[in-house]
């Protein structure tokens, strides 16, 4: 009785093993080709731009075959000679349209749902990777190549350097319903399979490996593990809901039936068994559960979103993060070119390369920024009314800027802080750690400056995840910071 109906099992068995071989084997072959990209930029780059010509040449010829195929179709359709006939034959044959609908589908739906389902694909494809048209053809190159060439060099790079837990923490933090009924539903999947609920679970499990192997992590890509484990987190919930609602409507008709005397009879009541209440019961569960769990879910998306959209060190999901601060710092330099100019923007600003990004952008109605400053434009160096630098520069410009000459201090000066970061104390001494990285454990008990000799605590953990989820209380430190300066010169009447 514990024989397959099927050979179902065993060719997925097979399947795994072959796939799992041929997978780490590409695994390696993508290893091998991101360190020669990296070790032979000037190669490579010039392979891939080859590459990008070869493909502009060969698409007209490759357009020119499909549409004469599509044609020869068409007039084939016209004269009713189908390519699929009415009555199916040889493999299609065999294949039980109930059983294998979904094989049987896609072996028997018509070329030209095929034609246009790929049409459709391409015309996204064109709008996006051209910019609206705006970069054609070259975004068309871009689109296919440019991509996987980008994500082959930086798998060496490992761009954020997180550790290959980095998902499995950020999850937890943030999608509580998606986390607990997708792997509710992995488990749900297994016991009650169908091609689409195992599809499901390897696509969730397969995401949460691909991403977390690849070596730039960022929290913005958890989306692609989260998709799956969300329509997972349905197919458990559907079922529990069901169930709930089936009792609601029985509970309402038993109060629109109930007697109106006690002696009246009361009409035909279902009759629950055991099996039934417990499963009744384990639905209304797991409803509750949900709802419990949409309450930090809902709330982590509002603080993310609205609360916190710019602040990193309260938010994982935010990453390193441009601040607020370059809006009070362009408020300034608003003010002053009012005072001076009259707001036509000609006051004359230098910008340290250290923060060209993003003032580059924030500055673009402003024609007299000096980028590169002061080597940039030395005739007029020592006549700018703003300075803005950033970074390793910000020592040397505070003493270059604010040096007494003459017995005449040249500029004001403040700091403010450009870009902010969640604290990496998580991290390991994996090589990529940063100072004060402790590791997960002792970081979600004590933050990034555990007491001596001290272990993992659940008590402070679940502790400190509760107060960051309800007020936003930082686990680690908040002082993670790029910070920047802004000089205004003395006597202009606004202050830095």
């Amino acid at each position: 009785r514990f024989l397959p109906e099927t050979a179902a099992p065993l060719a997925l068995v097979i399947y795994a093993c072959v796939a799992g071989i041929l997978g780490l084997v590409l695994l390696k072959v993508m290893k091998n080709l991101s360190i020669y990209i990296t070790t032979h930029t000037k190669a490579s780059d010039a392979f891939v731009a080859n590459l990008k010509a070869d493909t502009l040449n060969v698409l007209p010829i490759l357009l020119f075959v499909i549409g004469a195929g599509v044609l020869v179709l068409l007039v084939l359709e016209m004269r009713r000679k189908t390519l699929i006939d009415d009555e199916p034959r040889g493999f299609l044959a065999r294949i039980d349209p109930e059983r294998q609908h979904l094989l049987f589908s896609l072996l028997t739906t018509p070329w030209m749902y095929w034609f246009f389902a790929a049409f459709a694909g391409c015309t996204v494809f064109l709008v996006l990777f051209t910019v609206v048209f705006t970069n054609a053809p070259a975004g068309i190159a871009d689109g296919i190549w440019q991509g996987l060439y980008y994500w082959l060099q930086q798998q060496q790079v490992a761009r954020g350097g997180q550790p290959w837990y980095y998902y499995l923490l950020l999850i937890p933090l943030y999608e509580q319903v998606g986390l607990v009924f997708g792997l509710a539903g992995i488990v749900y999947s297994l016991f009650r399979p169908t091609r689409f609920r195992l599809f499901l679970s390897y696509w969730a499990l397969g995401n949460l490996f691909i991403y977390s192997w690849a070596a730039e992590k960022m929290p913005w890509l958890m989306i692609h593990i989260m998709l799956p484990l969300l329509l997972l987190a349905a197919v458990i919930l559907s079922p529990l809901l069901k169930r709930t609602w089936a009792l609601i409507l029985d509970l309402r008709d038993r109060s629109r039936s109930a007697p109106a005397t006690e002696g009246e009879a009361t009409g035909v009541q279902p009759r629950w068994s055991s099996r039934e209440r417990v499963r009744t019961g384990a639905a209304v569960f797991g409803v509750v559960v949900a709802v419990l769990l949409l309450l930090p879910t809902v709330h982590n998306m509002y603080e993310v979103s609205y609360v916190h959209a710019a602040d990193g060190p309260h938010e994982m999901m935010v990453y390193v993060q441009t601040t607020t601060d370059v809006n009070t710092v362009m408020g300034k330099v608003d003010l002053l070119d009012q005072k001076l100019v009259g707001g036509t923007h000609q006051l004359k600003i230098g910008l340290t390369d250290d923060a060209t990004w993003p003032f580059a952008w924030y500055l673009r109605d402003y024609p007299n920024t000096c980028f590169k400053f002061p080597e940039g434009c030395p005739a007029m160096a020592k006549d700018v009314q703003v300075i803005i630098t950033g970074g390793d520069s910000l020592p040397q410009s505070e003493l270059t800027y604010t040096t007494s000459v003459n017995g005449v201090v040249p500029y004001s000066f403040h700091t403010y802080k450009l870009r902010s970061w969640w604290d990496e104390g998580y991290k390991t001494g994996n090589g990529n750690a940063v100072a004060g990285s402790v590791g997960p454990w002792l970081w979600l008990s004590y933050g990034d400056n555990p007491p001596k000799g001290a272990s993992f605590n659940p008590v402070l953990a679940a502790q400190n995840v509760w107060n960051w989820w309800w007020e936003r209380r930082a686990i680690g430190g908040t002082d993670g910071a790029y910070e920047m300066g802004l000089f205004i010169r003395k006597g202009l009447g606004v202050s830095p």
